[in-house]
Parts: C-alpha cells; sequence; structure tokens
C-alpha cells in the first residue's frame, strides 16, 4: 500500500487481502474505492496479452499536465521547447533582489514548484536535476528562475501523452547508474548529483 496524505493505492495478489485492509480503514476513516486506472494525476494504461495476462503497464499524467498549463497559460512561452531545463543554467538565492522575489512567489512560483515535482516523480524523471534547481530557490526565486519553471511546464504540455511503460519482458532486477558534478555550487560549495534505476525496461 502506497499512501499519499488521504490517498491510498494498494495491489495484492489476493483480493481477500486487499478487503481486510479496505475494512480496517474503512471503520477508521469512511474511505471510498476509486478507479485504479487514475490516481492522483496519473493514469495507469494496462496492456494484456490474447490469454488476458498483463504485459506492460504505462503511466501518463496527460490531464494533470495540461491543467497545469491552463494554470500558467499566460506566462507560457510561445514555440517549441525542447529541454526539461536549460543547459547550464544554475539558479542562485542570490539573484533576485526583494522585489522580484516577491513579484515571482506572487505569480504562482511555488505552486509552480509543486506541480513541476509531482509530474517529474511520476513520468517526467529527465527533470530531477531541473527540480533540484528549482527548489533551491523556492524561497526567492529570480525572474530567470520563473521564466525557466514556465519554460518546464511548456515542455511537459508539449508532450503530455508520453509516459513510462514497464514492461514484464524487461529486466527485473533493478539497474543504477549515477554521477556527479564535481562543480560546485559558489553560495555554498556543495555539488550536484544523479542517478537513474531501470526496471521492466
Amino acid at each position: 500500500v502506497l499512501i499519499h496524505t488521504d490517498d491510498l493505492d494498494a495491489a495484492g495478489e489476493a483480493k481477500e487481502d486487499l478487503d481486510f485492509i479496505f475494512d480496517i480503514l474503512d471503520k477508521i476513516w469512511k474511505i471510498k474505492i476509486v478507479d485504479p486506472s487514475y490516481i492522483l494525476g496519473v493514469n495507469r494504461i494496462i496492456t494484456r496479452d490474447a490469454t488476458g495476462k498483463i504485459i506492460a503497464s504505462e503511466m501518463c499524467m496527460k490531464a494533470y499536465v495540461e491543467g497545469a498549463a491552463e494554470a500558467f497559460r499566460s506566462d507560457l512561452p510561445h514555440g517549441n521547447v525542447n529541454e526539461f531545463y536549460p543547459d547550464k543554467l544554475l539558479l542562485l538565492k542570490g539573484d533576485a533582489t526583494e522585489a522580484e522575489a516577491k513579484r515571482n512567489l506572487d505569480r504562482g512560483y511555488q505552486r509552480a514548484c509543486g506541480i513541476v515535482i509531482w509530474a517529474v516523480r511520476h513520468v517526467f524523471v529527465e527533470g530531477k536535476f531541473g527540480v533540484s534547481q528549482f527548489t533551491s530557490v523556492m524561497a526567492h526565486p529570480s525572474d530567470k528562475a520563473y521564466r525557466a519553471i514556465m519554460a518546464c511546464i511548456a515542455y511537459m504540455e508539449q508532450r503530455s501523452a508520453r509516459g513510462i511503460k514497464f514492461s514484464v519482458d524487461g529486466n527485473q532486477v533493478p539497474y543504477g547508474s549515477f554521477d556527479a558534478s564535481n562543480k560546485p555550487n559558489p553560495e555554498n560549495g556543495l555539488c550536484q548529483i544523479g542517478y537513474v534505476l531501470t526496471m521492466m525496461n
């Protein structure tokens, strides 16, 4: 069972096990079962073979991403956006004046961060570095940070139908790789690291 605040996503080998958990929780909080193909902004598309066996599961966030884009429509850039996060852009807290930071907070920078974090967590995994940068200035965002996160939302909207597909014929043992930038942040001396985990292709 995965829990996010007041939403639970459960899977099990036997329905009786899930019913047992549901009954306990329902006595405490009065919960209800919803369609598992769409939960918390994530749409799951299940593919079965001719015998009905599940062979793949794809996660996408089309409706979520389109809603996010609508929320910031007037600030999104026009034209194609070809990267989640601009190459070589480093965001620093000292980039913004107090007035600039207040303006960007008032425009919804923190809300935009929350929206992007959720999409990166589930589908747009190439955005992990960008999320790290966006959230490093969450309390004091510059105009360039605001422009970058608006471009990020436009990037996601332009790829809203794309998802992550897990296939049963893929690797059953997770494979991981990582790297570090060895380029310190001038404000705190810390370096950035990143990792990728692959499972079921």
